[in-house]
């Protein structure tokens, strides 16, 4: 089941017969998504003061203007009667936590003027509401209004305007649900605007008179109902899904002229009669008319590709597809002939009521791939030699089974939806010589309200017949249902398919395109979308002239294994063959890449020890580079969008000793990703040398003296100590040898005496870094001088400044 069967059957509805819509609605908070504000244009000008933030609701009484400021406004701003703000060139900031928490109330008899100024949401997601009551002054000129409106009821859509003569010109509306909601107000101007990312309208209009809509560009569609007088004039619609205008046979228009789509006219014909339309046009309304002919026409990418609100109208040979309406006829008689309508949400809706009935003649076209392909409300229906086939329902015809009653209410106005009883005699069903099969639901879907239902001589893809069911699969035999209050008459059937005829012209392929663009890995998805009157037999992919893969059922699509082939470049090639064998095609390039990038770090190496400044090298390699980066630590260091070698210098005295982790990552325009992690170790710490000592301390010529020292360094080690020394004939260099627990020695030679031996220590870690001890020394003495103290000391005598002093002893007493 398609995922918009709701939302088509929802504005088929609609449409119909429109009742008066609810006036002031009580916002209610619902969770669905709005765009993150957008940025406010060059030509707002930035505030000149700081923000102001502004707790609870900001209430306007009197007369009150503000410029050049911002305001986060965490509550409602209420203009009250007798009220009257401006705002220039103002940056209002609406701190929702939930969708419509709070809001713009502009309330009878007040008046808010905005000029040059940005009105958002403070935070993306939550949505604001914006309402101006009846009998309010709005005017808002040269401003961005962005994420205001969460869900598709008057007054939540998005900025809803309930009063006369409002204005909105120059503005930027962005990321509403509805961008502009005109509901009761005259006089309505919306001049110069631009409309974007709005999911539902970008403007709505109900019971809107006299409205001004001129010069704006919209990226959707813009809806007017049970409004008359408007002005339409120099609209562009630019944007590649449903757009243009969707009209109702109550609408008015005073003026029409040069309003565009994709660059195509969008041509009104207002009471004209025996007019054939032909040449290019990218949407057709027919109003108030007779004896139109709509001829050749290839249409897509409208919210509704022909509209008829008159009588007698011919489509004629027109390809209609990827649109939300195919043929949208409002108490109209159509006849669609050699026709090709494929994949819209609803091929043909032909609606009426009780007291104006439709009709619909389909012949000798093909309607296939849609939601709804033939669908009628109150019309009845003639249908011979078509191909109906491959839609969610096939013929159908609208009502309570699939509709909520509550939108069925929407065709008695005042007349709760209980109240409501059958909408009447839908007319007679004449369907017959058709090809029916393939129809994910049903291929016919009765109406308990039917005088007359004949479905006999069709083709129901199946010899015995089509099969009698309320829910329909996509296997034949075709399923049909009746409700039991009607009989349907089915029997006989054909037993063979009919064949229509040749228009020997071949078929429109629409779209052929590879998903994501023509750089692919994967599984991709090769898109095609085709039409013909006779009905599409297949879709053929080919890969480098090679038959991939064929799909006879719409949309056509073919998921292509890319791994299994090499990286490279390939041609697609996607025919479309129709049912009387005549073909288009189309080529498309596509280059496979399914091998993520290469990247390496090659300096420095994994586990090295650094000081000061660091060479940092990169090397990353990669067909489809996006970006590659470099993080320190998990913060970004450097990027590029280049391959190759890429180099630079690490300032380590910046960082804690110890350990640090680099990471190179690179994506490529795929998505493909790599990384490579090196961990290093910066050191910029010099080793510690203490505890020098000298032994002997004073060497005779005879001794060599062993220097003995503590070296210790706590992250990258010690690399070597050397011992400079210097005994008068210049500095000399000695290694020293560690003798465990940080000890390290060095034995230097004997010296003549009286020399003096200059001593200094230097030591290297692993990272580079070098440090040095104080300088000491040591003299050598004379061979004599021990003998000749110890002599002295024996003797008592002492040799002080040069004299020789004896030291007596008392003499001991002896024994006699």
């Amino acid at each position: 089941m398609r995922t918009h069967r709701a939302i088509a059957i929802l504005i088929a509805l609609m449409l119909l017969m429109p009742s008066p819509r609810p006036q002031l609605a009580t916002s209610t908070a619902r969770s669905i998504h709005v765009p993150p504000a957008a940025p406010v244009p060059s030509g707002v000008e930035a505030p000149a003061r700081p923000a102001t933030v502004m707790s609870g609701d900001w209430v306007v009484s009197g007369e009150e203007e503000r410029a050049n400021e911002v305001i986060v406004l965490t509550g409602n701003l209420r203009v009250l009667e007798g009220g009257q703000l401006t705002l220039t060139n103002v940056t209002l900031l609406l701190n929702c936590s939930s969708n419509g928490q709070f809001g713009i109330f502009v309330e009878a008899g007040a008046s808010l003027s905005i000029t040059a100024s940005y009105i958002g949401p403070y935070r993306p997601g939550p949505a604001f509401t914006f309402v101006v009551a009846p009998g309010a002054h709005f005017e808002m000129a040269d401003t961005v209004l962005s994420g205001c409106g969460y869900n598709s009821e008057a007054g939540e859509g998005g900025l809803t305007i309930y009063a006369n003569s409002s204005s909105v010109e120059g503005c930027l509306i962005i990321g509403s649900v509805v961008g502009l909601d005109v509901v009761g107000a005259w006089n309505v101007s919306v001049r110069g605007c631009c409309f974007v990312n709005c999911s539902d309208w970008d403007i709505s209009c109900y019971n809107a008179h006299n409205l001004t809509l001129v010069g704006n560009s919209f990226s959707g569609a813009v809806h007017v109902s049970n409004s008359t007088g408007i002005v339409v004039a120099n609209n562009t619609f630019y944007g590649g899904g449903w757009a243009g205008f969707l009209f109702d046979h109550l609408t008015g228009v005073a003026e029409f002229e040069n309003n565009t789509i994709a660059g195509r006219p969008i041509v009104l014909l207002r009471d004209a009669t025996g007019l054939t339309l032909a040449g290019e046009a990218g949407q057709v309304i027919v109003m108030n008319s007779t004896g139109i002919t709509v001829e050749g026409l290839v249409l897509n990418n409208t919210v509704a590709a022909i509209q008829a609100f008159c009588s007698d109208v011919l489509v004629r040979s027109c390809v209609l597809a990827l649109n939300s309406y195919g043929v949208l006829s409002g108490f109209s008689n159509v006849t669609v002939v050699g026709c090709a309508i494929s994949s819209n949400e609803v091929g043909v809706l032909c609606y009426g009521n009780d007291s104006c009935w439709a009709s619909l003649t389909a012949n000798s076209s093909a309607i296939e791939g849609n939601y709804l392909g033939l669908a009628l409300w109150q019309a009845s229906l003639t249908a011979y030699g078509n191909r109906i086939a491959y839609n969610y329902y096939g013929i159908v015809m609208l009502w309570t089974w699939i509709v909520p009653l509550d939108l069925v209410a929407r065709l008695s106005p005042g007349a709760p939806p209980e109240a409501q009883g059958p909408p009447g005699d839908t007319g007679a069903i004449e369907a017959h010589f058709n090809n029916i099969h393939g129809n994910s639901a049903l291929g016919f879907m009765a109406s308990y309200w039917c005088s007359s239902i004949n479905i006999t001589y069709n083709w129901w893809n199946s010899t015995t017949g089509p099969e009698l069911s309320s829910e329909g699969d996509e296997e034949d035999p075709e399923e049909i249902y009746e409700p039991g209050l009607v009989d349907v008459l089915y029997e006989p059937w054909l037993t063979e398919p009919i064949t229509l005829p040749d228009d020997g012209q071949p078929p429109v392929l629409f779209k052929a395109k590879l998903a994501g663009g023509p750089l692919v890995c994967d599984r991709v998805l090769v898109l095609a979308v085709a039409a013909d009157p006779t009905g599409i037999e297949g879709a053929y992919f080919y890969v480098n002239d090679t038959l991939a893969y064929v799909d006879h059922r719409p949309p056509y699509a073919f998921t292509w294994n890319t791994e299994a082939w090499p990286d490279g470049h390939y041609t697609i090639k996607v025919e479309v063959i129709d049912g009387a064998g005549n073909r288009a095609s189309a080529l498309l390039s596509a280059t496979v890449d399914n091998t993520p990038p290469e990247v390496e770090i090659k300096a420095p190496a994994s586990g090295e020890f650094v000081r000061g400044s660091c060479p940092v090298v990169v090397s990353i390699a990669d067909e489809h580079l996006a970006q590659a980066e470099l993080l320190l630590d998990g913060s970004s260091l450097a990027s590029w969008r280049s391959c190759g070698e890429h180099a630079l210098t690490l300032d380590t005295e910046l960082l804690s000793d110890g350990q640090h982790v680099l990471t190179l990552r690179a994506c490529d325009l795929l998505g493909h990703e790599a990384e490579v992690a090196v961990a290093f170790v910066v050191d910029n710490t010099p080793p510690v040398i203490r505890a020098l000592s000298i032994s002997p301390e004073a060497p005779t010529p005879s001794e060599e003296v062993l220097v003995s020292v503590t070296v210790e360094d706590e992250t990258s080690g010690v690399a070597e100590v050397v011992l400079s020394f210097n005994d008068g004939s210049g500095w000399a260099n000695t290694t020293m040898t560690p003798i465990g627990g940080g000890r390290y020695e060095a034995r230097l030679s004997a010296r003549l005496a009286g020399t003096t031996v200059l001593l200094k220590v230097y030591a290297r870690d692993v990272a580079g870094n070098w440090s040095s001890s104080a300088e000491h020394s040591y003299k050598v003495v004379s061979r004599l001088m021990p003998a000749i103290l110890a002599m002295l000391a024996i003797t008592g005598v002492v040799v002080i400044m040069g004299l020789a002093v004896g030291l007596s002893r008392r003499p001991r007493a002896r024994i006699r």
